[in-house]
C-alpha cells in the first residue's frame, strides 16, 4: 500500500493515523485484488481482516478493510452493533468518519428494512 502512495495529506486532515497519500482509484485496484481473494471466505474471515487492517493504524488500510466488508454480502450481513463498533475504533479524521457513517450507517438502515429518512443521523 505504502508503495502506491504519494505525498502525505495529514496537511489536510490532521490524524493521529499514518497516511500514505494513496488515492482512490488505486485503493480500488487493491481492494478489487482481495476482494476476489476473499469471495469464497466465511463472513468471520473477512470481518477479522478488516480488524487486522485496522490495527495498522493507517488511514488507507482502514478504507480497505471498510470496502472488504462492504463487498463481501455474507460479511456485511454479520455485522452487529458492536461489530460496527469496533469498526469505528481510532477514527480521528474527517475521511475516516466520512467513509465509516456513509456506508455503515447507511447498511444498517437497509439491513434492518429501515427507510433512510428514518435512520437516526450522526
Amino acid at each position: 500500500m505504502k508503495a502506491l502512495g504519494g505525498a502525505s495529506r495529514k496537511e489536510h486532515r490532521p490524524s493521529s493515523q499514518r497516511d500514505f497519500g494513496v488515492y482512490t482509484p488505486d485503493l480500488r485496484t487493491v481492494v478489487r485484488a482481495y476482494r476476489a481473494r476473499l469471495a469464497p471466505q466465511p463472513a468471520e474471515e473477512v470481518y477479522q481482516v478488516a480488524l487486522k487492517l485496522l490495527d495498522k493504524n493507517v488511514t488507507e488500510c482502514r478504507q480497505v478493510g471498510y470496502e472488504l466488508i462492504a463487498s463481501h454480502k455474507a460479511a456485511r450481513e454479520s455485522l452487529t452493533a458492536r461489530r460496527i463498533e469496533a469498526l469505528g475504533q481510532g477514527i480521528d479524521n474527517w475521511a475516516c468518519v466520512d467513509s465509516f457513517c456513509c456506508r455503515w450507517a447507511l447498511l444498517v438502515c437497509i439491513n434492518r428494512q429501515t427507510s433512510v429518512s428514518r435512520c437516526p443521523t450522526a
